[in-house]
């Protein structure tokens, strides 16, 4: 009977025992798991937003502030402030999950531009939590590689420029409009001044996030202009290549329009730099829900070339002014 009274206070003592230890571990703050919903992403320059969602593995038992820290060869345009790739929708180091929520999104707004780019990298770094059961990993990354915009390049070429058949210097500017008698903006434009180099090029963007002056760049006409900058030849014959890029890739060669101006520019089309506009228009193209149509051939102004008055040869080239000088 006594072993029977000595097994039962045993046994009452370690259920106390088990009691205050189950106890105890009531009483630890519950934990939770932060972490990136996902390691990598891609994006285009054109798209709207770009989403990096933060997530926690039960939902937040109040507010929780996430810092984090952004890098890659992508600029902000905090960092860059004159040819940024993307902004942030909201505070650049810090988002809230809020009470309840299980996750939350840092958005970021890429921007369309006229450069064609090699990818480039957003890359997001989780550095602090305002609550201390918050378990993360300080060296997980998200990764997103922002990819080059569909689009079209226009690429002005003409004969080099040489002692015997002349010296030449050409810009192209891009204006937008509604119609194609309207063309009210210029949008982008290729200017290298002298004549060591005998081309010029531009890439106009497929999309763009919301408009431009207005007007919204899936649906518009284009208007260009090839200016006769400079240069001392008579009988300028040049060639326009437009050759489209989609998903970051230049199409081959057989899928290029190529155009030449059937008539061709002479000393009477010069126009040296002036921020008159309109510009003349020489040849024209439509953007229709994302398809380029409509292009029209090469027209050679009567006079001039960017405004419609000729003006005097002053040509600066320091090879051709050399050449006109020496004895």
């Amino acid at each position: 009977m006594q072993k029977f009274y000595t097994a039962l206070k045993s046994f009452v003592l370690l259920g106390a025992f088990g009691l205050a230890f189950t106890s105890c571990k009531d009483d630890e703050p519950e934990k939770f798991n932060l972490s990136f919903a996902s390691a990598t992403g891609t994006a285009k320059e054109s798209d709207e937003s770009i989403l990096i969602e933060i997530k926690l593995d039960k939902p937040a038992p109040e507010d929780i502030k996430v810092k984090f820290k952004l890098s890659g060869t992508a600029l902000d345009d905090v960092t860059e402030k004159d040819y940024p790739d993307y902004k942030v929708d909201g505070d650049y180091d810090a988002i809230v999950i809020a009470q309840g929520e299980t996750s939350a999104n840092i958005t970021l707004i890429p921007y369309s531009d006229d450069f064609i780019d090699d990818n480039e990298t957003i890359i997001v770094t989780i550095t602090e939590v305002d609550n201390v059961n918050v378990i993360f990993d300080a060296t997980q990354l998200s990764t997103t590689t922002l990819t080059q915009e569909d689009g079209m390049l226009v690429y002005l070429e003409w004969p080099a420029s040489n002692s015997t058949a002349g010296f030449v210097d050409m810009d192209m500017f891009v204006r937008i409009g509604a119609s194609t008698s309207s063309y009210n903006y210029l949008i982008t434009g290729s200017v290298y001044p002298g004549t060591t180099r005998n081309y010029e090029a531009v890439f106009i963007p497929k999309t763009f996030i919301g408009t431009f002056f207005g007007l919204n760049y899936t649906n518009t006409t284009y208007g260009l202009s090839y200016n006769y900058y400079d240069g001392t030849r008579d009988d300028l014959k040049f060639e326009v290549t437009f050759a489209e890029f989609i998903n970051g890739v230049l199409q081959p060669e057989a899928a290029h329009k190529k155009y030449t101006n059937a008539v061709s520019y002479t000393k009477d089309n010069i126009n040296t730099w002036t921020d008159e506009y309109p510009s003349i228009i020489a040849q024209t193209f439509a953007n229709v829900g994302g398809n380029y149509q409509d292009f029209s051939e090469i027209t050679t102004p009567v006079s001039g070339s960017r405004t419609g008055i000729a003006t005097t040869n002053e040509f600066i080239n320091p090879l051709y002014r050399e050449k006109q000088e020496s004895p």
